[in-house]
């Protein structure tokens, strides 16, 4: 695997000691710089297959409010020209006052003969328009037909967003995921198209699976937490729309805790009329081990079990066998993919009805089931769906005190 590919690794950065290093990562700053970069990548193709996290989610932060959906445009006095091409990308025809145009005629003549070109794809796109449905069309057949397919695919999953097509928007990031299960901007992308779209439950499944592929939530940007908690609060689930924004806040405190989530916080609690959900006036230290390990006995449903302590990961997770042995529910657990040292794994997302370690415990805490063991003899990894809760979690060269008070 690449470097850059972000990662879930079992021995986390706050276990070893060290601060994850960001490689390389770039802000676009308006939407047609997104579009563009998105279009032109297909010359680059590596880019797209292997790009860092922060510049993936960012693309799709970067997308702001999707237009109101356009029907297609009913061909009117169309070009036969071009009839061939057409047929060929399975694209509704181009309207006779557009392929007039000397420019635009002669970029689809040039792309007719060699249409898996890259400059000739490149030329189509800008005499249509990189923002158009039309250059949408050409990326979704050259993303059928060509060696590259799955960054033009990606590339017009993202411009039928724009343009408020969440149906083809869903449709062409889940071919993507095909291909590339680990896309971190294809979950994220069909994650807004659904949310966009009301399908709340398929949205929530796809923010579920795309913090599961996270390594590190401090790449992640704030928008992404916020559009999670909106989803869980559309399902009328008030109590777990504080989970995500909990995480949010856990990663820096001091600067994160706001006055405005505060009192979003406070409003979630009240709609919901949610059970305190952490012990209070309670405190622990666990130590490193002379390896610089974090390493502590946590019970899940009063079960104990070997833990390690990882403030990188986003989600308790415990392995199959002792799931089993504290009777975690998987019957109508959400499907995910997490990545390991080893690789993809499949996995399972539910809640734990209580986890503690130490003096301080948590309930109804979101845990992942992993299907494969994680060596060193751990039943687990405690992550930040349990040490979001606490007001504080401080990680230091000796290790890690969490407390309930701030």
């Amino acid at each position: 695997m690449s470097e850059t590919t972000p990662r879930v690794e079992m021995q986390p950065s706050s276990a070893r000691g060290t601060t994850p290093r960001l490689d390389g990562f770039s802000f676009l700053a308006v939407f047609s710089c997104v579009l563009i970069v998105l279009i032109f990548g297909i010359i680059g193709a590596a880019l797209y297959l292997e790009p860092t996290l922060l510049d993936q989610l960012k693309l799709s932060v970067g997308l702001g409010t999707p237009k109101k959906q356009e029907s297609t445009p009913r061909p009117q006095g169309n070009d036969t020209r071009f009839a061939a091409l057409y047929q060929r990308f399975e694209m509704p025809p181009l309207k006779a006052s557009l392929t007039r145009k000397p420019a635009v005629a002669q970029a689809l003549t040039r792309f007719a003969e060699v249409p898996c070109d890259n400059e000739a794809t490149n030329r189509a796109l800008i005499a249509l328009g990189p923002a158009t449905r039309e250059a949408a069309n050409i990326l979704r057949g050259v993303g059928k037909l060509c060696p590259v397919g799955i960054v033009a695919t990606g590339a017009a999953a993202e411009i039928f967003f724009t343009l408020g097509d969440f149906g083809q928007a869903i449709e062409l990031s889940t071919a993507v995921l095909q291909e590339k299960p680990d896309s971190h901007q294809a979950f994220h992308l069909r994650a807004r198209a659904n949310q966009a779209d009301k399908r709340y439950e398929q949205a929530l499944n796809d923010y579920v699976a795309l913090f599961a592929l996270v390594n590190h939530l401090k790449l992640v940007p704030s928008e992404i937490f916020m559009r999670m908690s909106s989803v869980y609060e559309a399902l009328d689930r008030p109590c777990e729309a504080m989970t995500p924004i909990r995480n949010y806040i856990a990663v820096e405190p001091a600067n994160r805790m706001t006055a405005e989530l505060k009192k979003r916080l406070s409003d979630l609690e009240a709609k919901g009329k949610c059970p305190p959900s952490t012990s209070s006036n309670a405190k622990v230290f666990v130590p490193r081990r002379s390896d610089g390990m974090i390493v502590a006995t946590v019970f899940v449903n009063g079960v104990s079990g070997r833990f390690l302590i990882d403030t990188g990961a986003t989600y308790v997770t415990v392995t199959k066998r002792h799931a089993d042995k504290v009777r975690l529910k998987t019957d109508y657990a959400t499907r995910v993919r997490v990545h390991t040292a080893n690789g993809l794994m499949n996995a399972q997302l539910v809640s734990a009805g209580r986890v503690r370690l130490g003096t301080v415990s948590a309930l109804a805490v979101e845990t992942i089931v992993a299907d494969k063991d994680f060596g060193m003899g751990l039943d687990g990894l405690l992550g930040m769906s349990f040490l979001s809760r606490f007001g504080k979690a401080t990680l230091g060269p000796r290790g890690i005190e969490i407390s309930a008070a701030p």
